[in-house]
């Protein structure tokens, strides 16, 4: 895994000058572009737009990760700071791919806006993805975005900035973050229609490359600034994962759907999409929940590398929600453990009676990804989809204080979900198990008198 961090703890100088970064601006200039200094990166030529790709380091695989500390002094037209990934370096700035970038924007009238942006091998031209304005004319926060942006994206706040870029069935997901750390909650997501397509110039091996760039509206140099930047790939496979155990299981758009119909067509009401996705996740937790350590659609096996202290503690994956079982490596036989508790990151932390540092196989429920964006599928077997449409269905009912819908959806859900306990305990009991007929001997019949 490729992963760099810049701080910009340097002296006043020309980012370039650093070896590590190549810069240019709208004019194809390439001298003191971009300069560091005070612990932060601003555009030195004012009025002009420009851009840095950091080339020490190459990422290696599709799926990216960028981040940076953004702050301006000033609001206008053009003031902007970028961050992006499958850059392509370049001297020259007309015609290059510049890759998947995010935006923040500091408005004249007082919005702050982030939006998504692609400029991709086969793009004519660079264009917007999709745009969200956090912060509306009048420095009113938009409702449902309140506190997203710190001081309500006041002129001179620091604003933590994030983008990851991931490669999915039939194009990329690019999702950006303000100030959230949480990847399964982005502020702003969007689904581009291309693979990407190797780049030309051999640095970026095949990957791209990780960028930055300033807008061309700066009043003075040093107005907008980044306050360190970090890239890497990106994987979250040791923290949580998608569930899928079929690709057509139902996403959270035909779940979202399927519940609209159900609810509205009982009740004159409209209902927003936010309102039905608490629902539905609500009712996935539920049903997960219910389940317990009988889970059997999110129960996996893995052999991971385990390096007990001298203790025997060890820490497992953080996507390990439950443990169910570790077997020792090379005998095969179930080890006995201990739970001792939880890091920061949710990863269980075990005592084993061994110091052995080995491949140990673990079976274990997962922690699975939250459902966020319409093509997330659900954790729950396409067979149950009736089932989290009527649970939704329910809390929907309460919360709206409709009493005798609410027994109705009440009942029918208990039907479906005692429908889906018999499947777990078929599926727990699942079984053929060989048997061998007793034998009796011989002398058993001598004594009993078939045998004078």
């Amino acid at each position: 895994m490729a992963e760099f961090s810049d701080e910009f703890a340097r002296a006043d100088e020309a980012i370039e000058t650093g070896a590590n970064w190549q810069a240019v601006d709208d004019t194809d200039d390439t001298s003191n572009v971009i300069r560091v200094g005070n612990a932060r990166a601003v555009t030195n030529v004012v009025g002009n737009k420009t851009i840095a790709w950091y080339v020490d380091t190459v990422p290696t695989s599709a799926s990216q990760e960028v981040e940076g500390f953004v702050v301006s002094g000033t609001q206008g037209s053009g003031i902007y700071v970028d961050l992006g990934v499958m850059g392509e370096p370049a001297t020259a700035w007309s015609g290059q791919p510049t890759g998947v970038w995010v935006r923040m924007s500091w408005l004249d009238n007082g919005a702050r806006r982030l939006s998504i942006h692609r400029q991709l091998p086969g793009d004519a031209a660079e264009a917007t993805v999709r745009t969200l304005d956090l912060v509306t004319a009048g420095s009113i926060p938009l409702d449902g975005y309140e506190g997203v942006m710190a001081r309500a994206g006041a002129l001179g706040e620091r604003q933590w900035l994030r983008l990851i870029v991931t490669s999915v069935s039939g194009g990329l997901l690019a999702r950006a973050y303000l100030n959230q750390d949480d990847d399964d909650r982005p502020t702003l997501t969007a689904t581009i229609d291309r693979d990407l397509v190797t780049p030309v110039v051999a640095v970026t091996a095949i990957y791209g490359a990780w960028w930055f760039g300033f807008g061309d509206g700066s009043a003075a140099s040093g107005d907008v600034a980044l306050l360190g930047i970090a890239g890497g790939d990106y994987d979250v496979a040791d923290d949580h994962e998608p569930q899928r155990i079929r690709e057509d299981q139902p996403t959270l758009s035909v779940a979202r759907e399927r519940v609209r119909r159900h609810y509205e067509a009982s009740t004159n009401t409209a209902l927003l999409d936010p309102v039905l996705n608490d629902a539905i996740t609500d009712t996935v937790e539920d049903l997960i929940n219910l389940c317990g350590d009988a889970c059997w659609f999110l129960v996996r096996e893995e052999a991971v590398a385990l390096a007990p202290d001298t203790n025997g503690i060890v820490t497992l994956l953080p996507k390990m929600r439950r443990i169910h079982e570790i077997r020792h490596p090379t005998f095969e036989q179930k080890v006995r453990y201990r739970y001792m508790y939880d890091t920061d990151e949710g990863a269980p932390v075990v005592m084993l009676p061994t110091t052995l540092s080995a491949t140990y196989n673990i079976r274990y429920t997962l922690r699975h990804a939250q459902i966020v964006d319409d093509t997330d599928r659900l954790p729950i077997p396409r067979e149950y989809l009736e089932m989290v449409t009527i649970g939704a269905c329910q809390k929907l009912a309460r919360r709206d204080r409709k009493g005798p819908l609410a027994a109705e959806f009440s009942a029918e859900y208990q039907r479906l979900v005692a429908t889906m306990q018999r499947d777990q305990a078929r599926k727990t009991n699942m079984s053929r198990s060989g048997f061998t007929p007793a034998r009796l001997p011989f002398s058993y019949f001598g004594r009993s008198g078939y045998y004078r």
